[in-house]
């Protein structure tokens, strides 16, 4: 008898405890602010380092630049990154209106909010940008995931697309089914 783990994303989790919403809106918003905390840190040590290499003789500048280098500034796009997946997870948690509610139809402004949701948000992906496919059993990570156009292709099973395909092939939902889960309509 063989167990399979199954992995739940946040979104997923968060339609089976609804109760739990406060609690991950509350927790989202101070990982917020802390985000915001060490990107404001992270420039402000990186202004000290730049005054600190253009004052000093140039000879030197080589041991101040290596000082720099050890001191841990980490990188901007990341913590910006992280930011932006925290507002839509937040985005994510605010009521429904009820105009949004009553409203059946399907917008390409809805199709196009849908494609711009993260896949990260459904894929754990490597530091190589490679996953494990959830659609088979897989050892290995085949899954590369194209972090400018959000896409991602499984070199294993040849399948891939966008936000929209895989969550029609996880969730196994029509077209119009998956845009209303990815943008909570």
């Amino acid at each position: 008898m063989s167990y399979v783990q199954e992995k739940y994303t946040i979104y997923q989790l968060l339609e089976i405890f609804p109760e739990a919403k406060t609690i991950v809106r509350q927790k989202t918003k101070q990982e917020i602010a802390d985000l915001k905390y060490r990107l404001d840190e992270r420039l402000r040590i990186q202004r000290e380092c730049t005054k600190v290499i253009s004052r000093s003789i140039y000879r030197n500048r080589w041991f101040w630049q290596m000082v720099a280098d050890i001191l841990y500034i980490p990188d901007k796009t990341e913590i910006e990154k992280g930011i932006k997946q925290k507002y839509f997870l937040l985005e994510f948690l605010k009521p429904k209106s009820e105009q949004t509610v009553k409203d059946d139809k399907i917008t390409e402004q809805d199709i196009m909010r849908a494609k711009q949701i993260p896949l990260t948000n459904f894929l754990t992906i490597n530091r190589l940008g490679f996953a494990t496919c959830q659609l088979h059993t897989d050892k290995t990570p085949s899954v590369k995931y194209y972090d400018k156009q959000n896409k991602w292709h499984c070199f294993s099973c040849g399948q891939g697309g966008d936000t929209i395909d895989l969550c029609m092939k996880i969730h196994n939902k029509t077209f119009h089914e998956a845009i209303r889960f990815l943008i909570n309509k």
